[in-house]
């Protein structure tokens, strides 16, 4: 029977701007792990021994994950599959779009491309250098190093401050529309507009609820999941506008998303607590 390990690490602090997190998902015993994630930030996968898929949507088509992916910020539930290896996956900030790359993050939502297409031969140097690294914490050195050492574009400072108070806005549940972040932001609402578009991928009023659905995921995590009717997040009007989310952003309603066996986001969402070190809670059944 197969079985899904996660680790997470912090990154360098003189990350923080570009990266969340730093991760490792092991795959051990027989047969392949699927499971849904909900969306998510984008997310730099390179997968280092054993099978890998990924599918956009929640009953899209698997595809072999075939060397390092950029997948761009989603509005729409990610299928990953792993048999028998481990995958070093690295989640970025919306400053990587200008800072590093120098493009528009709408230009690359729901969309996951090649990372040599994006760091050329650097990039494959990187992807090597990991394979080759002897356990999780060297590959979370490398992954650092080689993020310090890429060369950073110019971006404007009051750009990057924009940037910053607009994630912070998202993350605070009293930050409901998108006038109200535009205000936080300290721009008209179709500056904000364009700058939600060009670093996180979609319009505010999009990533607002995006982050709302987050919220309650992790809320989620922190009960039982026949309980879903009572960590509905206090932006949501009721138990039907909660519901039209999940068909949205899942492809399911929430009583058939709980009812599935979801290995790597129960190890994920696991894993995240202790690096946060979240006391007192317990699992799911």
């Amino acid at each position: 029977m197969a079985e899904a390990q996660v680790r997470y690490s912090f990154p360098d602090p003189a990350l923080f701007d570009l990266v969340a997190a730093m991760g490792e998902f092991t795959i051990t015993g027989e047969g392949p792990l699927v499971d849904l994630a909900p969306p998510d930030m984008p997310i730099l996968t390179v997968p280092l021994n054993g099978m890998w898929k990924t599918g956009r949507g929640g009953d899209g088509a698997l595809v072999p994950l075939e060397g390092a992916v950029l997948g761009g910020p989603s509005s729409s539930a990610n299928r990953l599959s792993g048999e028998g290896g481990s995958a070093f996956c690295v989640a970025l900030h919306p400053l990587c779009w200008p800072l590093l790359f120098g493009c528009k993050a709408s230009d690359y939502a729901n969309v996951g491309v090649p990372f040599d297409t994006l760091a050329g031969g650097a990039g494959r140097d990187f992807v090597c250098a990991l394979g080759d690294a002897q356990d999780f914490q060297a590959r979370v050195a490398i992954a650092n190093r080689f993020l310090l050492d890429w060369p950073r574009k110019p971006v404007p400072a009051e750009r990057a401050t924009h940037l910053m108070a607009m994630r912070m806005a998202l993350a605070d549940p009293d930050c409901a529309t998108a006038a109200e972040c535009a205000q936080r932001v300290g721009l008209s609402q179709p500056q904000l507009l364009r700058l939600a578009k060009s670093a996180f991928g979609f319009p505010p009023k999009l990533l607002i609820r995006i982050a709302r659905f987050r919220r309650m995921l992790h809320r989620a995590d922190r009960h039982s999941y026949s309980q879903w009717r009572a960590f509905i997040d206090s932006q949501y009007v009721d138990q039907s506008h909660l519901i039209r989310d999940f068909q949205e952003f899942m492809g399911l309603s929430p009583t058939a998303y709980f009812a599935l066996e979801r290995p790597l986001v129960e190890a994920a969402f696991a894993e995240a607590r202790r690096l946060l070190g979240e006391p007192g809670l317990h699992a799911n059944p």
